[in-house]
């Protein structure tokens, strides 16, 4: 690929541009992710969506009181989008400013926000069960998901600094 085809160089964009750009695209990441979750739920019924119930344990240990389901449901949605948008923000800071940003990163952003949050923190947090007890098909659904919204992101992050910085749509 030659370097006229890539978007436009670091030094041409502002940190507010990148994080611009991180924030849409974790937007429609978060969108695309909540789509694919009704498509194809990524956890038995009976269990409440994970943010929920950190939400559900933080407010529990700062004044006693429990969680109704729905007020759950509507936190862990908040969390949803809060989550999905900080850390596409950093994903775009960070890889704008790399010289070997590809739409392919999107997918390893995707992977990495899945292991660093299902197969790990929140295990640890007791949101899920131990990943030895978590079916198998809950995973991959988890991981195919989140590798559709880290592409979803890389994309949308890709046009927008392209409509920015006044390219004609051409990403690297």
């Amino acid at each position: 690929m030659q370097a006229d085809e890539r978007e436009p160089t670091p030094q041409s964009q502002s940190l507010v541009t990148m994080a611009t750009a991180g924030a849409v695209g974790g937007l429609a990441g978060a969108a695309i992710k909540l789509v694919c979750e009704a498509i194809v739920p990524p956890r038995s019924p009976d269990r409440e969506p994970p943010p929920g119930v950190i939400a559900a344990n933080v407010v529990r240990a700062v004044n006693g009181r429990e969680l109704s389901s729905e007020r759950q449901n509507s936190v862990a949605l908040w969390i949803h989008w809060f989550f999905s948008v900080a850390t596409s923000v950093m994903y775009g800071v960070i890889v704008s400013r790399s010289p070997r940003a590809s739409p392919k990163k999107g997918i390893g952003f995707g992977i990495a926000v899945w292991a660093g949050l299902h197969e790990i923190t929140l295990p640890l947090l007791r949101a899920t069960p131990p990943l030895r007890k978590l079916p198998i098909g809950e995973q991959v659904n988890e991981l195919i998901s989140h590798v559709i919204f880290g592409t979803t992101v890389e994309y949308v992050r890709g046009a927008v600094l392209a409509a920015a910085s006044g390219s004609k749509g051409e990403r690297a």
